[in-house]
């Protein structure tokens, strides 16, 4: 947020790095309360509370995950295409709870 990536420096995964780029992006086109209010606060109540928690397999659940609007825009603007998403106009993809 705000133009800067926070990441564990240990951090391997390229694509982890690339998404959260992505994240950074968003920041920059949308402005910090935009933000806030339709990437960051989204996304963090999902990644606590979200469906994808009682998926039946890790597959599933990133599906589940990433698919949302916040993250699957996270992936597109970091050049990440997992190739596991749902339809993106789905209703499901906007909504956190």
């Amino acid at each position: 947020i705000f133009g800067m990536i926070f990441l564990n420096t240990n951090e391997k995964n390229s694509v982890t790095v690339k998404h959260e780029f992505g994240h950074a992006v968003q920041g920059m086109l949308s402005g910090p309360i935009s933000y806030l209010v339709f990437v960051a606060l989204p996304s963090v109540i999902y990644c606590k509370t979200g469906d994808y928690l009682l998926a039946s397999s890790q597959q599933e659940a990133d599906k589940m995950y990433f698919s949302k609007v916040w993250e699957r825009t996270a992936d597109y603007f970091g050049g990440v295409d997992r190739k596991n998403y749902f339809d993106f106009w789905e209703i499901e993809n906007f909504i956190f709870w």
